[in-house]
């Protein structure tokens, strides 16, 4: 074992910390894991020692690592906070390296959508498609004509363009291009059938 991320017992039960959605970035591993009763859970970085698996997010913050994404050397997250706010991270993978980039105050749907060229691409409310800056800055919204609703599903980057499912006006599912501006983000082409 490298490190117990929740030490500990509860009603004679050792605490489970249930670590998942592991990343490698550089030379360390990320992953999210429980450190708390009520289901908080923080994102950690290890270098597989003891000493060097730390975390990176507030214990007071969820983190949603399971849809961590990956630009260069740097890893981008986001965390809920209690009164249902969004925190967006930026992390090399030491706690000296992660720092908030962005807050959305208000109870919203952010969502981490991928990242391309130097951008990360978001949604805040479940219907728009937006990018910033690896730096937090430069927000664009992206939403080209075509894009109608619903998280970005099915990414894959190749050289600087993202690939990515989302529905079209007509409702149906469209695949979509975005080098992470609104000028080239087009659909590719419709499939699948109206929802």
């Amino acid at each position: 074992m490298v490190k117990e991320f929740w030490p500990g017992t509860y009603n004679g039960w050792a605490n489970s910390s249930s670590p998942d959605y592991f990343v490698r970035l550089g030379s360390r591993l990320l992953c999210g894991a429980k450190v708390h009763l009520s289901g908080q859970r923080v994102l950690f970085s290890s270098d597989g020692t003891p000493g060097g698996t730390v975390p990176l997010t507030p214990t007071s913050e969820y983190a949603f690592n399971e849809k961590c994404v990956l630009l260069e050397d740097q890893a981008f997250v986001t965390t809920g906070t209690t009164d249902y706010a969004r925190r967006l991270y930026r992390t090399n993978g030491t706690p000296s390296g992660t720092r908030m980039l962005a807050s959305f105050p208000e109870p919203t749907q952010f969502s981490l959508v991928g990242a391309v060229g130097n951008r990360v691409l978001f949604t805040p409310n479940g219907t728009e498609l937006w990018s910033m800056d690896a730096n937090g800055g430069d927000r664009r919204l992206i939403n080209s004509k075509h894009y109608l609703a619903g998280a970005p599903q099915c990414r894959h980057v190749s050289g600087d363009t993202l690939f990515l499912d989302s529905y079209t006006e007509g409702g149906r599912l469209g695949l979509f291009r975005t080098d992470g501006t609104a000028e080239g983000t087009a659909l590719v082409a419709e499939y699948g059938y109206n929802y």
